[in-house]
């Protein structure tokens, strides 16, 4: 590890994107991003549906203003 942080951490995750010299892939690091949330979310249920709906809810109130 790189940083000196993860000495006062109580978990660390670590996702190789490969060599130095190698082709640097974000997949590993994206994968272990959306599987947290996936957790979060399963842990949190009911608080995350509605979330998600309020979500959803903006998004089409202002969908001609998002990038598409």
């Amino acid at each position: 590890m790189i940083s000196d942080f993860n000495t006062t951490a109580d978990i660390i995750l670590f996702a190789s994107k490969g060599e130095l010299w190698e082709f640097h892939s974000m997949i590993a690091p994206t994968f272990l991003i959306q599987n947290l949330i996936i957790g979060v979310g399963k842990h949190l249920k009911e608080s995350s549906i509605s979330k998600l709906e309020e979500l959803n809810s903006l998004r089409s109130k202002y969908k001609d203003l998002l990038p598409r």
